[in-house]
């Protein structure tokens, strides 16, 4: 059980840590990822402050069906390589 804890609290920092990355970005924050999904929006898109820019890069033939950027309006700009 502690071991669990331990790994569920290392989880939670790092998480913390690219939030707080993500916070102080002023203009954009690129985020890449070959496995990306939708957590990223959930995550770590509202740590944006307003005007910045979240750009994304992942794998085509890795990324996940739950990343749909196209609903978005324009405040996502996604490349999916080959």
């Amino acid at each position: 059980m502690l071991k669990v804890r331990h790994t569920r609290w290392k989880q939670f920092r790092r998480l913390c840590c690219v939030a707080k990355v993500m916070s102080s970005a002023k203009r954009d924050a690129f985020v890449v990822d070959p496995y990306m999904d939708d957590t990223v929006l959930t995550d770590f898109g509202g740590t944006l402050v307003d005007g910045v820019t979240l750009r994304l890069l992942t794998d085509q033939a890795t990324v996940k069906p739950s990343l749909a950027p196209p609903h978005l309006g324009g405040k996502l700009s996604t490349l999916i390589g080959p």
